[in-house]
């Protein structure tokens, strides 16, 4: 009878454990893979103009390349962007909703907002908020005719915690460092330029609480402890 309870609770404890550890990747797999587009519909964001080029920039169509507003910013100067919606353009999602900077408002999505601010490496558009779902398979799509890489770095800009994903590019024309947190795909930082025009800034609010992957990881070390714990007492006690 002693040895048939012992079996018991081994398996009982090989269940948790096994179950808490498969939750614990299935939670960090998903947000890892990134959000669907309502998830930020409604939130708000800003950014901090670091540096910004002088003069009128174009905000251009990017199918016809035409001009259709003309604006400019300055430095210290904010970018806030408000989501409103989210849409599919050639089977990708992107963001779209109210972006303000400078002297310009606009109701525009990710496509835009990433090849008018140089938050883009063609064919990829990160603008304000990435849905990216595959950060490192981002290596292949962006390696066109100048020099790329992407990695994982810890930012310190909200969070010393933060994981992100860092994107560097140069071409001879276009040079940007892009800097995402890594599961909600929010720009944390920019340092790009292309042409005349650049355009330094960093994130300062977000209505989305900025998370952190290791985070997770203590609630549920501390799931696994308290319950390893609850059935080793329960258990003793029957025995006495």
């Amino acid at each position: 009878m002693y040895e048939l309870k012992r079996k018991t609770i081994i398996r009982v404890l090989t269940l948790i454990i096994s179950g808490s550890l498969f939750s614990s990747f299935i939670v960090n797999n998903n947000i890892s893979a990134g959000f669907p587009g309502e998830f930020y519909h409604g939130e708000n964001f800003t950014w901090s103009i670091d540096n910004i080029s002088e003069g009128i920039n174009g905000w251009y169509n990017i199918i016809s390349y035409d001009a259709i507003a003309n604006w400019t910013a300055t430095t210290n100067g904010l970018v806030t962007y408000e989501v409103t919606n989210s849409k599919i353009i050639n089977e990708e999602e992107y963001l779209e909703g109210n972006l303000n900077i400078g002297n310009l408002s606009v109701t525009t999505d990710s496509t835009y907002i990433g090849f008018n601010l140089v938050l883009s490496v063609y064919p990829w558009y990160g603008g304000l908020i990435s849905l990216e779902d595959d950060w490192d398979g981002l290596a292949t799509l962006i390696d066109t005719s100048g020099t790329s890489t992407i990695y994982t770095i810890e930012d310190v800009i909200l969070d010393p915690h933060i994981e992100a994903k860092k994107i560097t590019y140069n071409d001879g024309f276009q040079q940007s460092e892009l800097v995402y947190e890594i599961n909600t795909g929010i720009l944390m930082s920019a340092n790009t330029s292309s042409g005349n025009f650049w355009l330094q800034m960093h994130l300062t609010q977000s209505s989305i609480p900025i998370p952190s992957e290791t985070q997770s990881f203590p609630v549920y070390s501390a799931i696994i402890v308290l319950s390893i714990s609850f059935i080793l007492v329960t258990y003793r006690q029957k025995k006495k």
